[in-house]
């Protein structure tokens, strides 16, 4: 009754203040009860905040469902009834379960009810497999990012699935980290617009989208023990950014917590981050699942505002085990440890974000479709733009496919098929896949040309690659959750390549063959020591079932390649914050950087990275007109806006993408040398052909979190605003003026 009394009796006025200064974090630290304190008063704070941008009919339908549930039903609800299924109760509206699909980039196959096993094996279960988020984040392509979304709103419609449990925004900050490949990279301005394009297009098709892993997932070792220590601006200004935008301008229905800690609590049993940040500030009303395993308490888990346990199968058994029907969490219902008015509310989020996907009007939802010719063009061009050309030496590629007679392909993975049974969020099942072999014979199979392959283990020698017409060696990873590979539960060990891969590439090089091509695949940066030696290098990112395809047509110029990095490449591990400030390890991350990730570190620490930010070569040659670009000031302090004319001067049709920096030369307190602050990509143009690309930025764009206030500010004075084509190749630039100074309190 003591905790009741200090509910009844607490200051509300105060508590936003408390929350955003950390003092009400502190005290969670401090007792089991004072965590008990924080969480109920947490909870009571937040039956007061208006809810901004409410869908009423949505939620009408959610009271309504909600009232005719028994409390029994309700705390049911609360919990998978399988891995990837919340209940069904039979004679109510909710006559089905509702179905999670797992992958931000496919509809996976169904999976067993007590595992991550797949259960299906009939044609049913098929989908596109999309590239990687990022590949598509290579793009730098909003419109395609848009298109992406639609197609995976299509297929989980037609697959019946409600949530597709992407996107996954965390900020790249360590090179080495597992999950890399399926977030945006390192930008928080980056990251922020393709996830917003991404969620639009897929809600569209009444499916929801549910934003990762919130928050600070920046690692997989140590994941569920691990506490990332970063300071409050870092926090708000990078790696908070890319999940605000989800909420406040993509309008997400769905968060899932991360499984790591912040300030001595697992993200989900965190009441600062759940009902403080995502709730009281960003004023989110949709559905909170918790990471599969992350909830370890009962009780702080209701109270912090994680609505959803899920784990796989039997092993959700904090709030219900579906396979023994226990209830932990009506049992804390009836000892008064939770209050009821807790599952009411936990229930109607639940029913709300149902209701937004028309779940309780199956006749009035999309009706869906799947592996289309349409989805399939999508794929490719996707895989097409994300593909990146780091090197180029005398003009390599494009290769000239005519009178070839014997192209080598060196390396085990051109014939590596990259989705594959097992791999869990990797997992998917295309009717094919175009892997690089099977790209290189469909596209030479009317040509007349041998492809030989070989492995690093036995090389050719020297005078039987002599007579290729060209060498095609492939480097890099394979996607799963085993050690050595790329995905969930492991990071790598280092930024090398596996082992045995540097000495068989340096020898290929030491050939000398004039029209020799590296092709590395990976979700982030690796140590290159024989790149000076590399006469042409491509990264290509997981690229899906059209990769063969995608990477063929890049090879022999049948598309020009317009991808750039959505993260830097640095020399070598020592290089990064990660290694400089030896911040890296299970139980503990510090993030000793601050707001210095990325490229905003080597800038700041003068260090030449191997590939910078943004970098990306073409076929063709691109000219900014920076004498005519225009910055313009909107009406009534609406920010600024950027217009860039870009002319193709080359001898290809291609693609080029103008990016917007802001530096800050008479900042009152520290910032970055320059951070990205806008972005836009041409159409196609043919030779000659001009474009001019506008982009608008905001006075919140530019702000810094002020921490003494607990809001963003920008300070009046001058800025200015740097065009570039990658984070090292600026072009020009222009100054604004703020006139006033402004405080943004979301």
């Amino acid at each position: 009754m003591a905790i009741n009394l200090k509910i009844e009796i607490f200051n509300i006025s105060a508590f936003p203040v408390l929350l955003e200064y950390g003092i009400i974090p502190g005290m969670v630290r401090s007792s089991r009860r004072a965590k008990a304190a924080w969480a109920l008063a947490a909870f009571a704070f937040g039956l007061f905040l208006p809810c901004p941008g409410v869908d009423e009919a949505a939620l009408a339908k959610a009271k309504e469902v909600l009232s005719e549930l028994t409390l029994d039903q309700k705390v049911r609800l609360c919990a998978g009834s399988g891995t990837m299924t919340l209940p069904a109760f039979e004679g109510t509206q909710i006559d089905r379960e509702w179905q999670f699909t797992l992958s931000s980039r496919t509809i996976k196959p169904d999976v067993d009810r007590w595992s991550f096993k797949c259960a299906g094996t009939n044609e049913t279960d098929a989908a596109i497999v999309l590239p990687s988020l990022g590949a598509l984040a290579a793009t730098w392509n909003t419109e395609l990012a848009a298109e992406y979304g639609h197609v995976m709103g299509e297929q989980a419609r037609s697959r019946g699935k409600d949530m597709v449990l992407g996107p996954a925004v965390n900020i790249m900050r360590n090179p080495l980290a597992g999950r890399n490949w399926e977030t945006f990279g390192e930008d928080p301005h980056l990251s922020s617009k393709m996830a917003v394009a991404w969620i639009r297009a897929l809600q569209s098709h009444d499916v929801a989208a549910c934003v990762k892993h919130f928050c600070l997932n920046s690692q997989e070792l140590g994941k569920y023990e691990n506490e990332p220590v970063v300071d409050e601006r870092a926090l708000n200004e990078i790696y908070l950014a890319p999940f605000r935008a989800a909420v406040k301008d993509g309008g997400v229905w769905g968060v899932m917590t991360a499984h790591n800690r912040f300030q001595r609590l697992a993200c989900s049993e965190n009441p600062y981050l759940l009902r403080g940040i995502l709730r009281a500030r960003w004023g989110f009303e949709g559905m909170v699942v918790s990471g599969w395993g992350a909830v370890s308490s009962t009780v702080e888990a209701a109270l912090a505002g994680t609505d959803v346990e899920m784990n796989t199968g039997a092993d959700i058994r904090h709030y219900v085990n579906p396979k023994t029907g226990e209830a932990p969490l009506a049992s804390a219902v009836a000892e008064l440890s939770v209050p009821p008015s807790c599952i009411e509310d936990k229930a109607r989020r639940i029913l709300y974000t149902m209701a937004r996907t028309k779940f309780f009007s199956p006749d009035k939802r999309a009706k869906g479709e799947r592996l289309t010719e349409k989805h399939r063009k999508t794929a490719l061009q996707v895989a097409e733009e994300g593909i990146v050309l780091l090197k180029n030496a005398n003009a390599v590629l494009p290769l000239d496919a005519k009178g070839m007679k014997k192209i080598l392909v060196v390396g085990d993975l051109a014939a590596s098929e990259e989705v594959r049974e097992g791999a869990e969020s990797p997992e998917g099942k295309p009717f094919y896949q175009s892997t690089p072999q099977t790209g290189l014979v469909e596209y030479f199979s009317v040509r007349d040309a041998e492809i030989v392959r070989a492995s690093f283990d036995s090389l050719p020698t020297p005078e039987e690659a002599a007579t290729a017409d060209a060498v095609l060696v492939f480097t890099g990873f394979e996607l799963g959750h085993e050690p050595g590979k790329e995905g969930s539960g492991n990071d790598r060990a280092d930024m090398r390549l596996p082992a045995g891969t540097d000495e068989a590439v340096r020898e290929v090089l030491s050939w000398q063959h004039p029209r020799t091509v590296v092709v590395n695949r990976s979700g982030g940066p690796v140590e290159l020591p024989w790149i000076e030696e590399c006469p042409a290098l491509v990264q290509i990112p997981y690229l899906g079932q059209e990769a063969g395809r995608a990477l063929v047509n890049m090879l022999f110029g049948e598309t020009t390649p317009s991808g750039k990095l959505p993260w830097t490449w640095p020399k070598r591990f020592a290089d990064t914050p990660v290694a400089a400030e030896g911040a890296y390890g299970a139980e503990r991350s510090t993030y000793r950087e601050g707001i210095y990730v990325g490229y905003r570190w080597y800038d700041k620490e003068k260090i030449p990275p191997l590939f910078p930010f943004a970098h990306g070569l073409s076929y063709t040659k691109f000219e900014y007109d920076v004498d005519k670009a225009a910055v313009a000031t909107l009406a009534d302090g609406a920010g600024w806006t950027v217009s860039v004319p870009v002319k193709n001067i080359g001898e290809r049709p291609g693609k080029e993408t103008v990016q917007i920096y802001a530096a800050y030369p008479n900042s009152r307190v520290t910032r970055c040398v320059k951070d990205l602050k806008g972005f836009a990509k041409t159409k196609l143009l043919a030779p000659g052909e001009s474009e001019t690309l506008t982009v608008s930025i905001s006075p919140r764009n530019l702000a810094y979190w002020d921490s003494f206030a607990s809001a963003f500010r920008l300070d009046a004075g001058e800025y200015e605003l740097r065009i570039g084509s990658s984070a090292l190749d600026l072009r020009g630039k222009a100054k604004i003026t703020v006139p006033k100074d402004y405080v943004f309190k979301d």
